[in-house]
């Protein structure tokens, strides 16, 4: 073992809100007001057991659940508008402590860093690069899937862009 991490391990996955930002509060906050301009009532917690999922996906669950019907194209869109739009109004983030320091120790190592999130909000993908030395092509989001998170595409994507197995990454 190298530092730690196996050396049958060429490439970690991370996922970006709750695990490199502090911004799950935030991205509460703005699910439960954008939906609320549509007169839905979005529990908070739906926010928490959503984390990962596009917003599409998100949408849709949650006017199933809620109204008992599908979303329409015009809730999908405003709806996320509005939650992008809100975001940008929130204060920026805090990064989770110790992260930067962990992705360092891995880059190291020669390990190759991907990060998987289902999110597609521009003022946390942009700070990749500045905050944990992520670049662009390193980054499998929201804007990449047809299927969000739990469904394996971000996952299989994210292995494509590493250039690793299944069984050589973590």
């Amino acid at each position: 073992m190298t530092n730690n991490i196996p050396e049958t391990i060429n490439a970690i996955l991370f996922d970006m809100d709750g695990v490199l930002y502090d911004s799950m509060k935030h991205h509460a906050a703005t699910w439960i007001e954008a939906f609320k301009k549509y007169n839905i009532n979005f529990p908070k917690e739906e926010a928490y057991l959503n984390e990962g999922s596009t917003g599409d996906f998100t949408i849709k669950k949650a006017i199933k659940q809620i109204c008992n019907r599908e979303a329409t194209p015009e809730e999908i869109n405003g709806i996320y508008e509005e939650k992008t739009r809100l975001m940008h109004l929130r204060p920026k983030a805090d990064k989770i402590p110790g992260m930067q320091a962990l992705m360092k120790r891995i880059r190291d190592t020669g390990k190759k860093i991907i990060v998987v999130t289902g999110s597609k909000q521009p003022i946390l993908l942009e700070r990749l690069h500045e905050d944990f030395g992520v670049h662009p092509d390193e980054v499998v989001s929201g804007y990449n899937v047809i299927h969000g998170k739990p469904h394996p595409e971000p996952y299989l994507m994210g292995l494509k862009k590493a250039g690793f197995a299944a069984n050589e990454a973590s």
